[in-house]
């Protein structure tokens, strides 16, 4: 059996950052500052507001006006979204907002924000304005996509407002999966961080991986406590999966959920919203093409009704790679009970 970190149940999950205090006092522990991500000119001038008599000049290194400038931007900041044991996102201001995460080392939200900048600049993706390695912290600075989630409108939305809102993302999602990369490239991160496989260690990135058959043995590492037979014979079912697997991997966002997706209202057509943004890309990169598939339902529940999974698009739903979607699903109950 795998050895890693155990993850926890949303459950669980849920009543420890209920717990937990603001966020943001934990950075009272951050005492340098390093840009490792040049900083856009407007992050340069929002921070200077900030910096008082200690800071004049745009950041380049660590200093103590940076230092100050950080802090005090993301205390006068408001909140607009929060975990006390991950992290915070603050509005800056109408163009710009602050993501603090725990942890100096993973880049890859930030480089998957400038390889779509470049490769896809019609995607609906916050363009990166700069990043800062802030004590034991990652400050990402990125553009503000404004309106709502798809979450806070999907309870009022008409069967057809659904509908187009399936049609909207199967654009989007073609056009992510349009973005490709040939066999042998290394999985994960689009400069070579590695894979991630949150069922394995929620802050390791694994790096050599090339091919799905290396990324389907990883996911068949998470640790677990039951059958070995068990997960022999779910594994022994991928051998009968006759889906068109494209060869190589294909962009992938990795946490499709309602609540990633920002949506406003279409002034044209009455009950109707357009999608106008695709958010937290922190385990996006290239996986192979069934990945997306089976992720976004990670989080569907087994008892409460959430039709949204019947609407998803076509693209990226579980009927795409249906064998890889109940194999993934049945493992994943597997890993979480046992």
């Amino acid at each position: 059996m795998a050895t890693g970190a155990k993850v926890l149940p949303p459950a669980e999950r849920d009543i420890l950052e209920m717990q937990a205090p603001d966020f943001r006092t934990r950075l009272d522990f951050a005492e340098t500052a390093n840009v490792i991500f040049p900083l856009s000119k407007e992050a340069a001038v929002l921070l200077a507001q900030f910096s008082g008599e200690n800071f004049k000049d745009e950041p380049s290194e660590n200093n103590e006006g940076l230092v100050v400038s950080l802090e005090r931007l993301i205390w006068e900041s408001p909140k607009l979204w929060e975990s006390p044991i991950r992290g915070v996102v603050v509005k800056c201001n109408d163009e710009i907002v602050a993501k603090v995460i725990v942890g100096t080392k993973d880049y890859m939200e930030y480089t998957s924000m400038q390889f779509l900048a470049e490769r896809a600049p019609d995607m609906p993706v916050p363009r990166p304005h700069g990043l800062i390695a802030f004590g034991s912290f990652r400050v990402i600075l990125m553009s503000y996509i404004p309106d709502t989630t798809l979450t806070r409108v999907w309870p009022s939305l008409s069967h057809e407002a659904k509908v187009s809102f399936q049609e909207q993302l199967e654009v989007i999602f073609c056009r992510l999966r349009s973005l490709r990369q040939n066999e042998g490239k290394v999985l994960g991160g689009v400069c070579g961080e590695g894979a991630k496989e949150l069922r394995v260690d929620e802050c390791t990135s694994f790096k050599g991986i090339t091919t799905t058959k290396e990324f389907s043995d990883l996911q068949f590492s998470a640790r677990h406590h039951g059958s070995n037979t068990y997960s022999m014979l779910l594994r022994s079912l991928l051998d009968h999966d006759d889906c068109d697997m494209p060869p190589g991997s294909v962009f992938t966002h990795g946490d499709v959920r309602t609540d990633n997706i920002m949506v406003a209202r279409d002034p044209n057509i009455n009950g109707h919203y357009t999608v106008t943004g695709i958010i937290d890309w922190e385990v996006s990169g290239f996986y192979p093409a069934y990945y997306e598939c089976a992720t976004l339902t990670r989080t569907l529940s087994l008892v409460d009704e959430q039709d949204w999974y019947l609407y998803l698009p076509q693209s990226i739903a579980p009927s795409k790679f249906p064998i890889r979607w109940l194999v993934d699903r049945l493992w994943g109950i597997h890993v979480r009970f046992t």
